[in-house]
């Protein structure tokens, strides 16, 4: 019985061993080039569009993958001159870590290389930030971790426990014997005490 439980634990432990060493993440996804129009104007209304007619304040929220390359074609709706900030650290101004394009009343380019993952504020570097801005999230690409094996590691373990703790019952708890029936034991000790006074007499009388 014993050889057996032990059998079935050490088969249990073969099996998800190879499932454990073979532990998958999500792979990250590739960078990419990325084009982003945008349109500012001071105009009413005032704001950033992806289109001349559709300008909001704040403009619309741009999602990026860390990684990527995103490259802004910049279009000026009003003719005034605008400039795109990015603003990196947080500052609420413009200082010399952002993304600063250069002023454009017509058209222009600008290019972010996103490496850090979060939210950040745009806006226009030539007019109010309150006036002209909106929001980059930047998408986290680092591979996510598949915790299956972890899970089935654990349940091994309880599995593992728990047939220990049977084996182990097995050869050290002593199973109790059925109690015989009332008087039972009484008479079967007078009838063999009589059988064997019968036998004694037997060989005497020879």
């Amino acid at each position: 019985m014993a050889a057996a439980i032990v059998a079935i634990a050490f088969a249990a432990l073969a099996t998800p061993a190879v499932e454990v060493a073979t532990a998958s993440t999500t792979a990250a996804p590739a960078a990419q080039t990325i084009m982003i129009t945008l349109y500012a104007s001071m105009a009413n209304p005032s704001g950033w569009g992806l289109g001349p007619v559709n300008i909001t304040n704040p403009g619309p929220t741009l999602t990026v993958n860390q990684g990527d390359t995103i490259m802004f074609h910049l279009f000026s709706a009003d003719g005034a001159t605008h400039m795109l900030v990015i603003d990196l650290d947080g500052s609420g101004t413009q200082s010399s870590g952002d993304v600063v394009s250069e002023p454009f009343n017509a058209s222009g380019t600008a290019f972010f290389y996103p490496n850090t993952p979060g939210q950040f504020t745009y806006f226009c570097g030539t007019h109010e930030l309150s006036m002209q801005w909106g929001t980059v999230v930047v998408r986290s690409t680092t591979p996510v971790g598949d915790n299956t094996p972890w899970l089935a590691g654990g349940m091994l373990v309880l599995f593992v426990a728990a047939v220990g703790f049977a084996v182990y019952r097995w050869r050290h708890v002593p199973v109790p014997r059925k109690a015989l029936p009332k008087g039972r034991g009484a008479r079967n000790g007078r009838n063999a005490k009589g059988k064997a006074a019968a036998r004694s007499r037997h060989r005497s009388g020879h």
